[in-house]
């Protein structure tokens, strides 16, 4: 069985703050938690980096033991300050910095799961796959303490396009969320509350129930949509003809609308009166189609069966021409065979 202790190895000979130096409550606060570490990482890199912004009392690099292997790094340690003045400087300095060529993850050490805040924290979504975690954690933490920030790395080096920011406070967690839909880097960047994985496979859950409750024909999906229309003006326009669910516009990683947009109704009749007005209709010089919307499969099968009556329709219409002279080109081809009909 793997066994891990906790941080004990001293780098100053000052005794604990946790028991005589700290004040009530701030312990956890000077006690920073690294993950992400190479495996070749050693208490004295981290010892010499830390250093470097304060006092620290201990490090500690988390190993494997057990009964056949050890000295095997876990990827993951602490670091014990004496100030949690310094371990939030290191923090904010360090944090998504390379050691050893990995990007090291901190955050403060907390046990204490009634003192974590679900509402505090934010679920993060970007394109622009070239930002580092430094650049996040910099960003959002303008709008207050940051606790931790997880922006996972993929094989490549590059972060996997999503992480999650948690504050100390749920305030800070409401103004970061201004962020939601602006640009970051070349790209969009999406900010929302973070979700357990349970809330998440219930959401889940209630979305595909309330998809099961609304007819197919309640929803509507709207083409050749002007690029200026937003989202509140789009819904204001279908929600004439009837209460609207729900209303989106498509729009790609930079933002910019994608030309077309779904709105789906409580009711059908609500719908078929929004294609009967609204269809091949003119909006800011362009003209807009709506029409219910269908599923891919439903996509799919009209396409193959338009193909397949447009090949009945073609079956004894074309000929085949062989020992053309090198002279004859298309057109004179094609008016060589208009005599006999439409070419």
């Amino acid at each position: 069985m793997t066994s891990v202790s906790e941080p004990t190895t001293p780098v100053s000979s000052q005794p604990d703050p946790v028991k005589e130096n700290a004040a009530p409550g701030s312990s956890t606060q000077a006690l920073l938690y690294l993950r992400g570490l190479d495996s070749s990482v050693t208490e004295t890199d981290l010892s010499y980096l830390f250093g470097q912004v304060g006092t620290v009392l201990s490090v500690k690099v988390v190993k494997v033991c057990t009964y056949d292997i050890s000295n095997v790094s876990r990827r993951y340690g602490y670091v014990h300050y004496c100030d949690s003045k310094d371990a939030k400087n290191a923090m904010d300095l360090l944090n998504g910095e390379l050691l050893n060529g990995k990007p090291m993850r901190i955050m403060f050490l907390n046990r204490d799961p009634s003192s974590w805040k679900v509402g505090a924290s934010i679920f993060v979504k970007f394109f622009d796959k070239s930002l580092s975690s430094k650049n996040l954690h910099e960003t959002f933490a303008v709008f207050g303490t940051v606790l931790a920030s997880n922006f996972p790395t993929g094989s490549n080096g590059l972060l996997e396009g999503h992480g999650c920011v948690q504050f100390e406070q749920e305030e800070d967690a409401q103004q970061a969320r201004r962020l939601d839909g602006m640009l970051m880097g070349d790209g969009q960047v999406f900010v929302r509350p973070y979700l357990s994985k349970k809330e998440r496979v219930e959401k889940k859950r209630e979305n595909c129930l309330a998809e099961q409750r609304f007819s197919k024909l309640s929803k509507v999906i709207v083409r050749n949509l002007p690029e200026k229309v937003e989202i509140d003006e789009f819904e204001k326009k279908f929600d004439f003809y009837g209460s609207v669910f729900c209303a989106s516009i498509a729009r790609d990683k930079k933002g910019c609308s994608r030309g077309f947009g779904f709105v789906r109704y409580f009711h059908p009749e609500c719908a078929a009166r929004a294609i009967a007005s609204l269809n091949g209709t003119p909006w800011y010089g362009k003209t807009i189609y709506v029409e219910y919307a269908k599923s891919k499969f439903e996509r799919r099968v009209e396409f193959e069966l338009k193909r397949s009556c447009r090949f009945e329709e073609l079956q004894g219409t074309k000929l085949y021409v062989e020992d053309i002279d090198d002279s004859i080109n298309e057109e004179k081809l094609k008016d060589l065979f208009s005599e006999f009909g439409l070419a």
